[in-house]
C-alpha cells in the first residue's frame, strides 16, 4: 500500500507540475494574435491538450498513456 501511495503521490505531483508550466504557456499564449500563431505556438496548444487528457485520466483512475 505505500509502494502505491508513493507511486500514486508522485503522479499526481507530475501532473501538477506540468498543469502549471502549462497554464503559464497558455497565458502567454492567450495575449498573442491566433492569426499570426506560429508552428511553436500551435504545439502548445497540443500539449496543453495532452496535458489536460493526462490530468482527465488521473482523476478518473485510468491508465495515462505516454505518447
Amino acid at each position: 500500500m505505500t509502494s502505491a501511495w508513493r507511486e500514486a503521490s508522485l503522479r499526481l505531483q507530475a501532473a501538477t507540475n506540468q498543469h502549471a508550466a502549462m497554464t503559464e504557456e497558455l497565458e502567454t499564449l492567450a495575449q498573442s494574435d491566433p492569426h499570426e500563431f506560429t508552428p511553436d505556438q500551435i504545439w502548445v496548444l497540443i500539449r496543453a491538450i495532452k496535458v489536460q487528457g493526462q490530468i482527465l485520466q488521473l482523476y478518473l483512475g485510468e491508465p495515462v498513456l505516454d505518447a
